[in-house]
């Protein structure tokens, strides 16, 4: 009799684990499908029929994590008023491992995953749960060590592989660890994940979120519809659906999408949804029914509004045409968003609100600096740059243009040597004069064959310095490369032809070496009137007259040479 008794027990035993083991993971579908609220009911239930499932309790704070995005103090105090019998628990230290990971304590995190994996080794090795927990928590965390998380995942696929949550994980795992060269790692184990469980949704979205890297959109529209395919109610993936058709415009697809969203949370009402219809709204430029839609947001959830709300206002009212309107919201996003989480379009947004507001573009100038500067990702950055550039082009603005285009490229990966000729004549436009030369002197001594290089040289060398000593080597050259082809450099030739004539005339009074540049400048242009008429009027006074024959009398040319010198405007380019 006691045999069967005990044979009964063990049956009904393994009966609720694997029951309660089933309740677990519909909790867990829960939680990744976004519905909080009732994967909290579904582990409270567990805890009524089974008070020390450590389970229970770690996936209750693992909720309060997701839900409460930056405040983890109600998680912690779910694992520290843990069931005295479960307090010390393997999995309850891994939750409150996961939590100091989240608060970069790492020293401590690692104590607690350590303990707890020490606690639960047997003669098979590590407890799977426990490494996968401890892998999981080293991947949401900002501050988790991936390669351990990766080592953990691993071994935990050895100790249970039929567990898909271990597989999805471990496909996190080295998505993040190497992103764009992790993905064929992520991809298998999310395949494999699937595989082990047909019907978990969360690893399509995974694969959709992968594919979207790549912008490989048909795999990514496939792996959403499968998601829904196996969870009608899978929330992420209308959400996905939502801002894939919002991102292409198409937004009456976005609002059937985002009404389907809304509708798959099995009834959890969240005010926070009121933002996705204000977006939609802001869209299709209805501006009021954009900030109508935020402010409900704001008015129900007061200190719990995201950040993001008030940028949705600040932009409708920058849309609307009311600056003055934007200026609190910009502020008061500024002022709750996470550094972290400001993207670039951010400042620029701001840049405009201020620089509109006080007339200074300063605010503008320093808000594309630091927008391209807080982005990671090089091809966005210089776009930014670009961006900016273009806009102070528009305005006229040669002097913001000039201090942009020497920053943009300063932060050039193989800037190019046009791009750093452009920048000094930037500067030239600008007329910031030192700088130009500055630039212009890199040009030349990298490239010492350019005629444009010294040729520009020359002539910012000329309005800076009075004594023209600074432009004669530039000219120099600019004339030598000249003659390489008189064709196409004729007008540079005979610029510096005559620069050269007029600075050994007017200045070191040596009229035979002026003649010497000027029948240089000749010969890229024999009909070239001005020339002419210098080198005429040069060669008449140069020649010797006889002892009964007065001067000659000046007439009215500016480019006279009896008692005149040569004029700089006849001898710069006009």
């Amino acid at each position: 009799m006691k045999k069967v008794l005990v044979l009964i027990f063990t049956v009904f035993m393994l009966i609720v684990q694997s029951a309660s083991g089933q309740f677990i993971q519909d909790g867990i579908n829960h939680l990744y499908a976004g519905h909080f609220k009732t994967a909290e009911k579904v582990f409270k239930q567990i805890l009524v029929t089974t008070p020390t499932s450590a389970e229970a309790v770690y996936w209750l704070g693992q909720i309060a994590i997701e839900a409460e995005e930056g405040n983890y103090a109600n998680a912690r105090k779910i694992y520290e008023t843990a069931p005295a019998l479960i307090s010390n628990a393997a999995l309850i230290l891994v939750g409150k491992g996961h939590i100091d990971l989240l608060e970069n304590k790492t020293n401590e995190a690692r104590q607690q995953f350590e303990m707890a994996l020490s606690m639960t080794r047997t003669k098979k090795g590590d407890d799977p749960s426990i490494l996968n927990a401890i892998g999981r928590a080293n991947v949401d965390a900002k501050a988790g060590n991936l390669p351990y998380a990766i080592e953990k995942l691993e071994l935990a696929t050895q100790r249970d592989p039929k567990n898909a949550n271990i597989f999805l994980n471990l496909g996190d795992a080295y998505r993040k660890a190497n992103p764009g060269q992790g993905g064929g790692q992520a991809y298998s184990n999310y395949v494999t994940s699937i595989s082990l469980s047909p019907t978990f949704a969360f690893p399509h979205l995974r694969l959709a979120k992968l594919f979207e890297t790549q912008k490989n959109w048909p795999l990514v529209l496939e792996n959403l519809n499968s998601a829904i395919s196996k969870d009608p109610n899978f929330s992420p993936a209308y959400y996905e659906l939502f801002y894939y058709h919002f991102y292409n415009q198409d937004y009456n697809e976005a609002e059937k999408y985002l009404n389907k969203y809304v509708g798959s949370k099995m009834g959890e009402v969240d005010p926070q949804d009121n933002y996705l219809h204000g977006q939609l709204c802001w869209a299709k430029k209805d501006f009021d029914c954009a900030i109508a839609k935020a402010n409900s947001v704001i008015n129900e959830m007061g200190a719990q509004t995201k950040p993001r709300t008030f940028k949705l206002i600040a932009y409708a009212f920058v849309d609307k045409g009311d600056t003055a309107g934007a200026k609190k919201y910009i502020d008061s996003y500024f002022e709750k968003e996470k550094a972290e989480a400001i993207i670039p379009s951010d400042f620029i947004l701001k840049g405009k609100i201020y620089s509109t507001l006080t007339g200074d573009d300063n605010y503008l100038f320093e808000s594309y600096v630091q927008a391209a500067m807080s982005d990671s990702v090089y091809g966005s950055k210089m776009k930014t740059f670009e961006d900016g550039l273009a806009y102070f082009k528009r305005k006229g603005d040669r002097k913001k243009e000039a201090a942009l285009r020497e920053i943009t490229y300063n932060n050039k990966k193989n800037p190019s040597d046009g791009e750093l000729f452009n920048l000094a004549l930037n500067f030239h436009q600008a007329q910031e004069y030192p700088k130009a030369i500055e630039f212009f002197t890199r040009y030349t001594t990298k490239n010492p064959d350019s005629i444009f290089g010294h040729l520009w040289s020359a002539r910012v060398n000329y309005i800076v310095d009075t004594t023209m000593l600074s432009c004669i080597p530039h000219y120099e050259k600019t004339l030598l490369i000249s003659t390489s082809d008189k064709l196409r450099y004729k007008n540079y030739g005979i610029e510096s032809g005559k620069f050269l004539a007029g600075y050994h005339n007017n200045i070191l009074n040596d009229k035979a070496t002026a003649i010497s540049y000027l029948q240089r400048a000749l010969e890229f242009d024999t009909t070239n009137a001005s020339v002419k008429e210098l080198l005429e009027i040069l060669q008449r006074v140069a020649a010797p007259r006889p002892t009964n024959q007065p001067p000659a009398k000046p007439t009215n040319k500016s480019n006279t040479l009896g008692s005149q010198p040569i004029t700089n405007d006849k001898l710069q380019k006009k």
